[in-house]
């Protein structure tokens, strides 16, 4: 969905970070960072600007007054799963963060100064250009991602400040925004990698709101929706977005055998526009599954992810 854009604020210099740092390395550290010093491992739930004062530097076990503010370093790895092909890039180490610290310039770590760095949560997503989507990753192993405080022995990397472009820039008023719902909660082989949200079998319906304002007239509304049936005959998701539907999966039934395989996915996008949905001047945007099963057979779905953009 599209919406309007007031107030922008923007940390860009760690956007770029992890392509700076090389996601390409081919060879591997002999050692980690973390092998000497003193750390702290801090969590990290979701994408955004995070603090760390006086009273939490002192929690985590450090002494304030022994500090020198402009050592702070801050570590991590960036988000999302290690690939599973060995032979794929990945980082070998934890890499350092440029971050802010306020208050830093008089080499003492005092009790009104504080650290910003941009933290990133376990998932990672990213827009895909070629299909102008967002493409989100979830991570399978972790809740949480993991960023390592520690002092050096030297300054540690700071965002820069960029000079300002002389030129007339366009003015941003609009900007795609998503939401993006998935749960593990079934295993329906007890194996492998593939896991299931909410199940329709007594219950077929499914009502999902979701926080998205500002969303812009006629402007195009894009749902990405993945279910997954088990049915020994045709049956089908109808899908909704404020009451209105956008869309509908038919799932192919599955063989009653003992071998055979134990339920079909179905992915689509569904693309309408925002003035059909009603979604221009709400600020919870309604998303509802109803799952359309046959009584004299064994029926049950399963909503995999979805997302709303």
């Amino acid at each position: 969905m599209k919406g309007r854009l007031y107030i922008v604020v923007l940390i860009m210099a760690c956007l770029s970070y992890w392509s700076d740092n090389g996601l390409v390395e081919t060879s591997f550290s002999q050692s980690s960072v973390l092998a000497t010093g003193k750390w702290y491992k801090l969590e990290v739930d979701k994408h955004g600007v995070y603090r760390i004062d006086h009273s939490l530097v002192k929690k985590m076990g450090f002494n304030p007054s022994s500090i020198d503010p402009r050592n702070i370093r801050i570590y991590s790895q960036g988000a999302g799963m290690l690939p599973q092909l060995n032979s794929e890039p990945r980082i070998s180490d934890l890499q350092e963060l440029a971050i802010q610290v306020i208050g830093e310039e008089d080499g003492v770590f005092n009790s009104q100064d504080y650290i910003l760095f941009y933290g990133e949560g376990p998932d990672r997503f990213f827009y895909d250009l070629s299909r102008d989507v967002f493409q989100y990753e979830k991570n399978l192993y972790e809740k949480s991602n993991k960023y390592f405080f520690t002092i050096g022995d030297s300054p540690g990397k700071r965002l820069q400040s960029g000079s300002s472009m002389n030129k007339a820039l366009p003015v941003i008023r609009e900007f795609e925004n998503f939401v993006y719902h998935e749960l593990d909660r079934y295993n329906v082989l007890k194996s492998g990698r593939e896991w299931f949200g909410e199940q329709f079998d007594i219950t077929t319906e499914l009502t999902l709101r979701f926080e998205l304002p500002q969303v812009i007239e006629n402007s195009p509304v894009k749902l990405i929706s993945d279910v997954m049936g088990q049915a020994f005959s045709n049956t089908s998701f109808n899908v909704f977005i404020n009451g209105v539907q956008a869309g509908q999966h038919e799932i192919s039934p599955i063989p009653n055998t003992q071998y055979g395989i134990k339920g079909r996915h179905d992915r689509d996008t569904f693309l309408i526009n925002s003035n059909t949905v009603l979604a221009p001047g709400k600020n919870l945007q309604e998303v509802r599954y109803q799952f359309v099963k046959n009584p004299n057979f064994r029926s049950t779905g399963y909503l995999d992810f979805m997302l709303l953009q």
